[in-house]
């Protein structure tokens, strides 16, 4: 059985019956880096921290000793859109799990005594995704795709916005958005609904203090920068380009079909053509970043040698430009619907698969979608969908060009706009 039931305060509880061993626990509160004024960056992803420091009633130690003891998996993490605490435990060991997160939820002491370590490590977490070049190349492309709005900044921060953050201010931003109509609860497990209920009502509904409206997100407006580039020490050049993808309800799985023809597998375009019969890389991959409902940056990310930028530049935008006017064909169709089916099911049997997905779902239609309705709803799309989808989306006026390389060409960002211009004119032609 899988249902949703909304508390009169607005607590949200999704409810997923499943005949298993073991119990997964979801807590997404509805606020992330896009919430988050120019003097509040890196706020959401601090508290998902501090919420691990200890509470009266548990030490840091404790909270991860009696996780631990009782074979519970746990963790947190923040998005654009939410943070996220969950946990999953074999099925009598629920209830520890739910006492334990709800009293972080709750009772966390935010000018605790290891405030300041607690700082150290995200300062060294920030260093460490800023090393890599295949992770600073997402950050910079986000930056200027999404340019002017509150997607331009790294979910962490920066470093002198993490420097900046006190417990007064995290103690105030939680109030304002750890309220209990921007929060859903997951869960997955053997329990009666009404259990489930009781044990909600007890450790979470009773316990919000706070009363508030769900804060507004400005509204998104495109406005990308074209081309951005980053040096860093690296054998390889670590390049993105990103189309923006606004989608309407009806595109979100012909979207998902695209995506996997393009970039689901080792048979996939991509994967066929730029790494099995060119060389220029090792892996390539395509990545959305989701801004609101139903719309998207799409990125290929690849990582190549210095030499082989402009070649590859070149050959993405003759694989776009392909699939734009002879189409895809009816066997990568069928390719991709059974690739998607498969991933629906193998998440519908395992219960932090489901607890993530029907929390997703529920939030990207504002409503319960069974996994039958989803597989219908696929199986009814035709080749023609997803031609006119490809060709909504690869505008090649609108494609954005992030790379991460030691040295860059002075000529590359040239390069860029003269191949952008070539293929948007062929396509006018």
């Amino acid at each position: 059985m899988l249902k949703a039931s909304k508390f009169k305060n607005g607590l949200t509880l999704i409810y997923n019956y499943l005949d298993l061993k073991s119990t997964s626990f979801m807590v997404k509160v509805g606020v992330g880096s896009r919430n988050e004024k120019n003097d509040e960056w890196g706020t959401s992803h601090f508290i998902e921290h501090v919420l691990f420091k200890g509470t009266p009633k548990r030490t840091e130690l404790q909270i991860a000793e009696e996780f631990e003891a009782n074979g519970i998996e746990f963790n947190a993490y923040t998005s654009f859109q939410d943070t996220v605490f969950y946990f999953k435990s074999i099925n009598e060991k629920f209830l520890y799990g739910v006492d334990i997160i709800s009293d972080m939820f709750f009772n966390t002491i935010f000018d605790c005594e290891g405030f300041e370590n607690e700082r150290k490590v995200i300062l060294n977490e920030y260093s460490l995704y800023n090393d890599k070049p295949s992770e600073k190349v997402k950050e910079i492309a986000n930056s200027a795709v999404c340019n002017g709005t509150n997607y331009e900044h790294d979910i962490i921060g920066t470093e002198s916005s993490i420097k900046s953050i006190t417990p007064a201010k995290l103690e105030k931003y939680y109030k304002e958005h750890y309220i209990a109509s921007n929060v859903i609860i997951s869960y997955c497990g053997n329990l009666e609904f009404e259990k489930v209920v009781d044990v909600v009502e007890k450790y979470f509904n009773k316990n919000f203090k706070t009363e508030g409206e769900i804060s507004t997100v400005p509204e998104f407006k495109f406005n990308p920068i074209y081309f951005t580039k980053a040096q860093k020490e690296s054998e390889n050049s670590y390049v993105t380009i990103g189309f923006p993808a606004f989608l309407c309800e009806d595109e979100y799985f012909k979207f998902i079909i695209m995506d996997k023809i393009l970039s689901g597998g080792m048979s996939s375009r991509f994967f066929d053509r730029i790494r099995n019969q060119l060389g220029l890389c090792y892996n390539i991959r395509g990545i959305t970043n989701d801004i609101d409902d139903f719309r998207y940056i799409y990125y290929t990310i690849i990582a190549t040698k210095h030499e082989d930028v402009k070649k590859l530049i070149s050959e993405l935008f003759k694989l776009y430009e392909e699939i734009k006017l002879k189409g895809i064909t009816i066997d990568e169709l069928n390719k991709a619907k059974t690739q998607i089916k498969s991933e629906l099911i193998f998440k519908s049997e395992g219960s932090m698969g489901n607890c993530r997905q029907n929390i997703y779902d529920y939030v990207t239609f504002k409503r319960i979608m069974p996994v039958e309705e989803q597989i219908k709803l696929i199986e009814k799309i035709e080749p023609s969908e997803i031609n006119c989808l490809v060709n909504k989306i690869f505008d090649f006026q609108h494609a954005s060009l992030a790379i991460v390389e030691q040295k860059i060409d002075d000529d590359l960002q040239n390069y860029w706009n003269n191949e952008k211009e070539k293929f948007a004119n062929r396509e006018i032609k």
